[in-house]
């Protein structure tokens, strides 16, 4: 949503004013002279599941007359960072981005903090880049004090946190065969959805567990077509050790059962 609006603490009420060109949201935003300016941000993918598209677009507000411009875009497309005006320039600090092969932040895969800080000129119109930031992050604070900016807080991993409701498990990390399951609850049950090399995202819910086996099998409600679609249709997980756990796959293709991808996992110990 775009929304904008007005608050008169005098009067204690609200005005509506004109809406932001793009809506967007974790868009950072500061005051200079008497104008806000907004910067970077998510929007919502044209097409596929959900997610945060970081952008690139910068725009000037002006309260007096109630209108927005578009100004030069910031060098890095993110959203969530932290932006501060110090003397004549402003300062967009931070943010997060998809990951590698990434186009999109999304909660179950990839997706890394920055540490870029980028010198916005409202005089010229113009970017140029700063000394990034000792440890990159994301959802942070900001301000100047004495012509010097102060950053705090924020995340410094993903930008997205699940408030322990949710167990990531991540294989062939970094390659292009990266793939990334999340364990959840789901109305009471033990849930999955596995985002998967084959470009879908199954979901599974627990059907039988004992004291060293899981097994899920196919959720109908996940969305995907599973006589059309090849894709991962159960999983069997069995804790072999307390530092080795089996994974059994069944892939199945044209809504019947193709073949068996079986994985061992092994704790490392440093």
């Amino acid at each position: 949503m775009g929304l904008v609006y007005e608050y008169d603490p005098a009067a204690d009420k609200w005005t509506k004013k004109k809406p932001m060109p793009l809506p967007s949201h974790h868009v950072s935003f500061t005051e200079h002279k008497g104008k806000i300016y907004a910067f970077g941000g998510f929007v919502l993918p044209q097409s596929g599941p959900p997610a945060w598209v970081p952008i690139d677009n910068a725009w000037e507000y002006d309260p007096a007359s109630d209108s927005w411009r578009a100004l030069a875009p910031v060098p890095t497309k993110r959203g969530s960072p932290v932006a501060v005006s110090a003397g004549e320039r402003m300062y967009v600090i931070g943010g997060a981005v998809a990951g590698p092969g990434q186009p999109a932040v999304h909660p179950a895969r990839p997706h890394t903090s920055v540490g870029a800080v980028e010198e916005y000129d409202p005089a010229a119109n113009t970017w140029r880049a700063r000394a990034p930031m000792p440890t990159p992050r994301n959802h942070m604070v900001g301000g100047a004090i004495n012509g010097k900016i102060y950053v705090a807080s924020g995340r410094v991993g993903a930008a997205f946190i699940s408030g322990g409701s949710a167990v990531e498990e991540r294989i062939f990390a970094g390659t292009p065969k990266e793939m990334v399951t999340m364990y959840h609850d789901k109305n009471g049950k033990l849930a999955l959805t596995h985002y998967c090399m084959l470009a879908n995202r199954p979901g599974m819910l627990l059907e039988s567990s004992d004291a060293r086996t899981l097994k899920f099998d196919f959720d109908p409600a996940c969305g995907l077509d599973a006589k059309s679609e090849m894709h991962m249709h159960s999983l069997s997980i069995t804790f072999e050790s307390p530092d080795m756990i089996v994974q059994d796959w069944k892939l199945f293709e044209d809504g019947k059962n193709k073949d068996s991808h079986p994985f061992t996992l092994k704790r490392v110990k440093v």
